[in-house]
């Protein structure tokens, strides 16, 4: 058995409390910095301006607070356990030098301390790797706060209408998987794993089959495709379509995660929908109808142009019902006035009287050119049936 001499024991302890002591004193250090970061992070949000080098790095030191609480005791545990493996080395040397144990026991004492320092140094290394990937994405996730807060407030004081959240969140989750990817092949490689082929292609294919995860592998590329592609965001209503052009679902997009989206249905009912399989449908966005360069065309004044043919024994009632068409026209606060609108004699057959009926829409009412059309069906058809024709068609 081996003795542990009161020297090494004095040292040792006087260490062990001087690195506790210390760890203390860091913790209560980050503790204050992190409190003062936060409210500078604050401020900003609630002043809805932004200074880049203020949110960067204060961001920063607040997303210290959560991996600190861990890393602190974490590596001082780690130290102190290696400074008593350190102890008990030095106490086996003197054991051995004043030949009061055998040559094997000393050995097979070097042999478990080295194993023990060895698998310390490894879990210290994947600890190490998990606090800084936390610590990333935290960092990470304090800035996409204080923007979106600042963007949200610019919103509400309708001095923007940009959807910043809408747009950096899905971002921001598929940056969070990325770097929990990257902790996670790092944390391999430590302990002995060779990571080369999951670097490549045909490693992911070959793996995929062997472990029978080719579902989850399509998924998760279709996650990332939506990501890149952005048909909806977090936030838009939707309507998903088989090839065959039948609804579905729709319903608002509540989350979307790497393998799979949620949609919550009309009914407050939240569906999970693989990626892959959104991929291979037909996706209708409400959302982003007025949100496109492409709407600002709806703006444009819409042409209606019609035919009335009435018979040829109507002529008389004709200058009467061009008369009220033209009043009309000139009344309907949807008709744009300074564009060409009339109702006039088109034609003429022998059997036929042919009027023509030409107006533009305002830019507000190209909107709803459909109730504009209809309602100009309605009054013509009116007009006619106060003057007594019967026309044969209406044709627009």
């Amino acid at each position: 058995m081996v003795s542990c001499p009161l020297d090494i024991v004095v040292r040792t302890a006087v260490e062990v409390a001087a690195v506790a002591l210390a760890a203390y004193l860091v913790r209560l250090a980050v503790s204050k910095l992190t409190k003062g970061a936060k409210k500078v992070l604050d401020s900003q949000a609630q002043s809805g301006q932004v200074n880049v080098a203020a949110v960067v790095t204060e961001s920063a030191v607040a997303a210290a607070r959560g991996p600190s609480k861990l890393l602190l005791p974490l590596g001082a545990l780690a130290y102190i356990i290696r400074v008593i493996v350190l102890a008990l080395e030095i106490a086996v040397r003197r054991e051995f030098n004043d030949r009061r144990i055998a040559e094997h026991a000393v050995h097979h004492a070097f042999n478990v301390l080295s194993r023990l320092d060895t698998f310390l140094g490894d879990v210290w290394q994947v600890a190490a790797v998990v606090l800084v990937c936390w610590f990333v994405i935290a960092w990470k996730q304090q800035m996409v706060d204080v923007v979106t807060a600042i963007a949200k407030r610019v919103k509400e004081e309708g001095s923007g209408t940009f959807d910043l959240e809408r747009v950096v969140l899905p971002f921001s989750t598929l940056a969070t998987w990325g770097i929990i990817a990257v902790g996670v092949l790092m944390s391999l490689h430590i302990g002995g794993v060779n990571i080369q082929p999951l670097l490549t292609v045909g490693g992911v294919g070959g793996l995929a089959v062997g472990f029978g995860a080719q579902a989850v592998t399509s998924n998760a590329i279709s996650g990332i495709n939506l990501f890149v592609t952005r048909p909806f965001v977090v936030g838009d209503r939707v309507e998903l379509k088989g090839t065959g052009g039948g609804s579905v679902i729709i319903g608002v997009v509540e989350r979307i995660d790497p393998m799979r989206t949620v949609i919550r249905t009309d009914d407050s009912v939240p569906v999970a929908i693989p990626n892959k399989a959104i991929t291979e449908m037909m996706v209708s966005n409400e959302s982003r109808l007025g949100s496109s360069a492409v709407t600002r065309s709806f703006k444009d004044p819409r042409r209606y142009s019609n035919v009335i043919s009435l018979p040829a024994g109507d002529f008389q009632k004709v200058p009467a019902i061009l008369a009220d068409l033209r009043q009309f026209l000139s009344n309907h606060t949807g008709v744009d006035k300074s564009l060409p609108h009339d109702a006039s004699l088109a034609s003429m057959t022998s059997s036929t009287i042919n009027i023509g009926i030409t107006a533009h829409t305002t830019a507000v009412q190209s909107r709803d050119f459909g109730a504009f059309n209809a309602e100009l069906l309605m009054e013509t058809a009116k007009i006619l049936s106060a003057s007594g024709a019967a026309p044969y068609a209406v044709a627009s």
